[in-house]
């Protein structure tokens, strides 16, 4: 009995020392599929495409923009020194584009100096919101806010700086509130007494094209022909802009029409009440005399002082503006004129004939 113990002790024992001896059993590496190992590969490649530049691009604005190394940052209530309103199609990418050119930094539809180079100023149909009167009718916010339509030249990071938005989503919730904030704060900001807009600008001007120019350009942009229909994005925003207005549901000519003669009204009525310093026709005058009436020979910033004293010293100079071929659009594809306008809508011919003359165009 003794010895059957022994004998079945030594026996776990020799077990225990064969566990112990052995090599550990290792599992066979399966190798990945070629096919998995290229998407791998492809993303990474696809990550690095998309970040590197993305990183470059936000470090490279930061260092210009914020960083005060080159120059000093631009707060959001900070002054700037030139507004510029007009309507869409009146020739604002062209200007703002022959003043960046020059030196300014002066961009097209933004004010927000933490992203974008406006530092001098901005070139804008949109900002023109702070000349319409009375208060934003939640309405219009609700219509203007409710969608992303970038091709209407307007999106909330353009006006300020969001703390709470991604920048990696076009449209959202959060951009929709932003939206709806920076709509009540800018419509009417410039021309009602005890309000003041949150971007202050030292000097405003309009820019004024011929309606009827304009008006094709814009039927060309949205509607391709006087007789098609008009774009959703045009209608609703002027729908949102003059909601008191009758507006057609869909045909072009008479949205286009009324959009640019109601547009220049309320800005001409700026004009009157000395809130837009001054009007100028694209057509007639060089970019050196857009900034000299945009008071840059004695701006505030010395550097924009500086730049306009070597590039601008005569009257005239620089290009006109007319003479670009930035953002072309009708090359002669759409004719309006006066008979058109009669044949749809008498009260618009007439009122393009007198803004026409306020203006100094001559409105065959």
């Amino acid at each position: 009995m003794g010895d059957a113990k022994q004998r079945r002790g030594a026996a776990r024992k020799a077990k225990a020392r064969d566990a112990q001896a052995a090599p550990p059993v290792r599992q066979a590496q399966v190798p990945a599929p070629a096919g998995l190992r290229k998407v791998a590969r492809d993303l990474t490649a696809l990550t690095l495409l998309i970040a590197v530049p993305y990183a470059v691009y936000s470090a490279y604005l930061w260092v210009h923009l914020e960083s005060g190394w080159l120059r000093p940052p631009v707060g959001h209530g900070e002054s700037r020194q030139l507004l510029i309103v007009g309507s869409q199609s009146s020739g604002t990418v062209q200007t703002s584009a022959s003043l960046a050119t020059l030196g300014f930094e002066v961009a097209h539809e933004a004010s927000d100096a933490s992203t974008t180079f406006c530092r001098d100023g901005t070139v804008s149909w949109f900002h023109g919101i702070r000349f319409l009167p009375g208060i934003a009718p939640d309405e219009s916010v609700e219509l203007i806010c409710a969608r992303s339509l970038r091709n209407m030249g307007f999106h909330p990071a353009g006006f300020r700086r969001s703390t709470s938005c991604s920048y990696r989503r076009t449209w959202d919730a959060c951009w929709a509130r932003e939206c709806g904030e920076i709509i009540r704060s800018e419509w009417g900001c410039a021309i009602t007494e005890g309000r003041a807009c949150d971007t202050p600008f030292a000097k405003t001007l309009l820019q004024a094209r011929h309606p009827l120019r304009t008006m094709e350009s814009l039927v060309v942009k949205f509607c391709r022909n006087e007789t098609a229909p008009v774009s959703h994005a045009l209608a609703l925003f002027a729908a949102a802009l003059w909601p008191a207005h009758a507006w057609a549901a869909d045909s072009c000519l008479p949205v286009v029409g009324w959009y640019v003669t109601l547009y220049y009204e309320a800005m001409m009525a700026a004009v009157d009440a000395r809130k837009i310093d001054g009007v100028y026709k694209a057509e007639a005058v060089g970019v050196c005399d857009v900034a000299r009436m945009g008071g840059f020979g004695s701006a505030a910033y010395p550097p924009a002082r500086q730049l306009y004293a070597e590039v601008c010293a005569s009257p005239g100079g620089g290009q006109g503006l007319a003479d670009g071929a930035r953002n072309a659009r009708n090359h002669g594809r759409v004719r309006i004129d006066m008979e058109n306008l009669t044949a749809i809508d008498r009260e618009l011919a007439t009122r393009v004939l007198a803004l026409g003359a306020r203006m100094g165009y001559d409105v065959p």
